[in-house]
């Protein structure tokens, strides 16, 4: 589906990535690993044509990124929420869910806004939410249009238990229904519970690239403390 092909992304003379090749496949839900400036974020940037590749190339089913139409079939889930806060919860969706052309927007957006446990909220402005609610409602930001790829950079993070709870039976469901999701983490819990497959990244430069039933949490531990 994926297919990432000699990438390296330079900061300045730091190697983000360092000659990378790998591909990730439909019904796929991959987790990224690795210590802090590894690459994992950059990857995903590159990925989605956030962010451009110094040399190399990104293919999705034998396209080039441009000619993909990918950026219509991606959602992201990132540090960013990506919301309009001076906008309702409701505002909010209903300005993605036009944005990206869907028809009997409202129907969605309130079926979205009850998934995410936030029906109540619809009509409050996003400024007032709190850190979990804003990343439930960037979630249904993020699935509005049912997308083929969904990228996920520390989605758990800052979450309470009760909001982490809900995001991975959300993602859970979203597993069930197939297509690629893509999920950088320091969190093997929840990775574990969620994920197909496990890649480890070290200075930009796969380390380990494994089913997660192949792996250990000893193996896990090891590979990270290098």
């Amino acid at each position: 589906m994926i297919a990432v092909e000699h990438a390296t992304k330079r900061f300045g003379h730091r190697r983000v990535l360092d000659d990378l090749s790998i591909s990730f496949n439909a019904g796929e839900f991959v987790g990224l690993f690795g210590k802090n400036g590894t690459g994992k974020s950059t990857l995903l940037r590159c990925i989605s044509n956030v962010s451009r590749l110094n040399t190399g190339k990104i293919l999705w089913n034998g396209n080039t990124l441009q000619k993909s139409g990918l950026q219509n079939k991606i959602g992201m889930v990132s540090h960013a929420s990506f919301l309009y806060e001076s906008l309702t919860a409701r505002e909010n969706l209903h300005f993605y869910g036009n944005l990206y052309g869907i028809t009997n927007i409202s129907a969605r957006v309130e079926y979205l806004l009850q998934k995410v446990n936030l029906s109540e909220y619809g009509n409050d402005v996003v400024r007032g939410f709190s850190r979990g609610m804003q990343q439930r409602l960037s979630i249904a930001r993020a699935i509005i249009h049912e997308p083929e790829i969904l990228f996920l950079d520390e989605p758990f993070s800052g979450l309470d238990l009760k909001s982490a709870a809900l995001l991975e039976s959300i993602l859970a469901d979203s597993k069930t229904r197939g297509g690629l999701h893509i999920m950088v983490s320091h969190d093997f819990q929840y990775a574990s519970r969620l994920c197909s497959r496990f890649i480890f990244l070290d200075h930009g430069k796969i380390l380990m690239d494994t089913p997660v039933s192949d792996t250990s949490l000893q193996q896990i531990q090891e590979k990270l403390s290098h």
